[in-house]
């Protein structure tokens, strides 16, 4: 039964395409730029002209301008 479950697991790690890998690598870089408050790390990853939307609990949802946030990321210390 473990080995099936291992056979799964690497025929689906295999079948991931090269566009899920470019996604997935673009994503890890994102947060890698965010966890060294690295500017120009998480430019390179968006449009300059991208908004980012939340929703927080029962509140209706917010967007900040993607320069806004990026400063306030890299500014952030801790």
């Amino acid at each position: 039964m473990r080995f099936l479950a291992a056979l799964l697991l690497a025929l689906s790690l295999a079948a991931q395409t090269s566009d899920e890998k470019d996604v997935i690598a673009v994503v890890q870089r994102t947060f890698d730029g965010m966890a060294k408050h690295d500017e120009a790390m998480i430019r390179s990853t968006m449009l300059a002209d991208a908004r980012l939307y939340s929703i927080r609990g029962d509140a209706a949802p917010s967007a900040v301008a993607f320069d806004d946030w990026v400063k306030r990321i890299a500014a952030t210390k801790g």
